[in-house]
């Protein structure tokens, strides 16, 4: 039995999946790319969770398969089961696919564009002032900080007094 074409334009398993999207961000093309994942299947979530970042910065659009779809789709690849196939979609073979594509947003991650060489784009600051010729005038002490202020002053009074006692002291004996 003779491999179908589009044989050789499909990568299943997260790993071949990883790799593909290692060298496709690299090489910038401009291929159509579909990636199927079954995440609800996929356990722990986290062996799957950089295809989603992947996918933003190649700019490839990711589609979630419905539950169960794991097993079927093994079945159907004589496998025991795929949870991630990429698909190198080519315009006049594969119009079932792309069509249904179509309709799956792109995935979005703003944050990731500078990682493959665009510039950053900067936003002006919008910073409200207001000229005034008021003069600033410093507000008097309530009687609470006036006492507090006072005690204050008093005990590093007392502190000075003591320290200049103990320097007489000292130069005495010395």
């Amino acid at each position: 039995m003779d491999k179908p074409e589009i044989y050789d334009r499909v990568h299943i398993g997260i790993n071949q999946v990883t790799r593909y999207l290692e060298k496709y961000i690299e090489s910038q093309s401009q291929k159509e790319v579909l990636i199927y994942i079954c995440k609800r299947e996929i356990k722990p979530l986290k062996l799957c969770e950089h295809l989603l970042y992947m996918a933003a910065v190649a700019k490839v659009k990711l589609i979630p398969m419905p539950a169960d779809s794991e097993q079927q789709l093994g079945k159907t690849l004589d496998l025991h089961k795929a949870s991630v196939i990429l698909v190198e979609a080519v315009e006049n073979k594969e119009d079932s696919l792309l069509f249904d594509a179509k309709q799956v947003p792109m995935v979005e991650a703003p944050w990731l564009r500078n990682s493959i060489g665009e510039l950053p784009k900067y936003e002006t600051n919008y910073v409200k002032t207001i000229e005034t010729t008021v003069p600033i005038v410093t507000k008097p002490l309530d009687i609470k900080e006036n006492m507090v202020m006072n005690s204050w002053n008093s005990s590093l009074d007392q502190t000075a007094f003591v320290d200049t006692q103990t320097t007489q002291i000292i130069e005495k004996t010395v």
